[in-house]
Parts: structure tokens; C-alpha cells; sequence
């Protein structure tokens, strides 16, 4: 919302959606979150699972976005209203019955006795970035995963995904053609 004092101006806020999506990319060539065993898959579904992604839309975002279900945003040939991808929302109990089912009772490894780390790579963007990071390492925290941060500039960062050097990162598609 607007303060009084730009009401009083008379400045208006105008709210559309636009032609972008975020989403959290995992590197499939990643020994610990890529493959495409059922154990690898249920890993990611777990961690999907433990995204309140509506809180990050109204904390961090201060309630200006909506839940994607699929990459196709809204606007683009392909959308569908009414797809509901059913690990696009918040499932703590499923979200460790999944865990555990992908060998990491609790965020344990089963086979070493240790917890699981995961490695999240994003751009350095100041206090923003950090508060995003801690908001996810929170909620892998509920499910027993612990989220290590890594802070990069751009043209790093850039080099480490092309180089498939990230495990997890946040990623996105921005209409800009």
C-alpha cells in the first residue's frame, strides 16, 4: 500500500502480473540432489514440499506475486489455470515421509549417520539475498535438511552454473523479448 503522504499526491498503484516466473533449479548432474532414481526424485520432492511458498511470497516479497504451479507464467501460450502441481505446495508431513523414503530419515543419511547438506548458490544482492536464503534454510531446517548459503557475484555465480558447480539455486524467467 501507499503511504498517506503519496495518497495525498494523489499517486495510484496499478497491480498486473507480468510474463515472469521464479523457481528453485536443482543441478541433475549433482551426485547428492540430481539423478532420476526414485530416491533422487523424492528427494526433490521433499524439498519442494518444504517451501511455505505463500510466506515467501508475503514476507519477501510483501504479498506482490502468487504461487507458479509449472514454468509457463500466466500470459504465455501454454498456461494452464488449472493445473495444480502437487509438489508446488507447503507439506511438512509429506514432505518427511519423503525424506525418509529418499534414504534421509529426518535429514539423516541413512547409510553415513550425517546430516544432509545442501549447498544453495545465489547471487549476492545485500541484505535481500541474505534474508531470501535465511527464510529457505529455515524451512529445510523443519525437515531435518541443513542449507549451507553461498554468496556470489553475478559473473561467478554465472560460471558456477554453467559449470554445474550449484546444487540448488533460485532461478527465473523474465519476459524480455
Amino acid at each position: 500500500t501507499l503511504s498517506p503522504s503519496m495518497l495525498a499526491r494523489g499517486v495510484g498503484i496499478q497491480r498486473t502480473s507480468g510474463i515472469t516466473i521464479r523457481y528453485f533449479a536443482f543441478n541433475m548432474r549433482d551426485p547428492v540432489v540430481g539423478g532420476y532414481t526414485p530416491e533422487k526424485k523424492k528427494l526433490r520432492q521433499a524439498m519442494s514440499l518444504a517451501v511455505n511458498t505463500k510466506m515467501m511470497i508475503d514476507l519477501y516479497l510483501q504479498g506482490n506475486g502468487r504461487r507458479a504451479q509449472s514454468v509457463v507464467p500466466p500470459g504465455i501460450a501454454g498456461f494452464d489455470p488449472h493445473y495444480r502441481n502437487p509438489y508446488c505446495r507447503y507439506d511438512l508431513v509429506r514432505a518427511k515421509k519423503l525424506l525418509a523414503e529418499a534414504g534421509y530419515p529426518n535429514g539423516i543419511n541413512r547409510k553415513t549417520g550425517k546430516r544432509l547438506t545442501i549447498f544453495y548458490d545465489y547471487v549476492e544482492s545485500g541484505a535481500s539475498g541474505r534474508i531470501l536464503a535465511g527464510m529457505i534454510a529455515k524451512q529445510f531446517e523443519s525437515i531435518g535438511i541443513h542449507l549451507e548459503s553461498r554468496a556470489s557475484r553475478y559473473t561467478t555465480y554465472k560460471d558456477k552454473v554453467d559449470n554445474r558447480e550449484c546444487q540448488f539455486t533460485l532461478n527465473g524467467w523474465y519476459a524480455d523479448y
